[in-house]
């Protein structure tokens, strides 16, 4: 299991309420990018899925045992 940095572009608006950072604990990133369009806000499930609008980095490994989730969220608010 990695641990994978998903973050928005410059190019994605600001929303009202959006996540705009992401750790994921998921197999590949793909899958991290689906755990982080699944739990979208307002910026809407297509910033994550899509690697125009949203990168996504590997940045570890999750400990053993460690299931598919979202590890921390960053949220901007208006």
């Amino acid at each position: 299991m990695e641990l994978f940095l998903l973050s928005l572009n410059g190019l994605v608006t600001p929303q009202a309420d959006e996540n705009d950072r992401l750790v994921v604990a998921a197999p590949r990133a793909s899958v991290a990018r689906r755990i982080a369009a699944d739990n979208a806000a307002d910026e809407g499930r297509q910033s994550w899925l899509d690697p125009n609008r949203s990168s996504c980095e590997k940045i570890g490994t999750a400990k053993i045992g460690q299931k598919e989730k979202i590890i921390l969220c960053r949220s901007r608010c208006r």
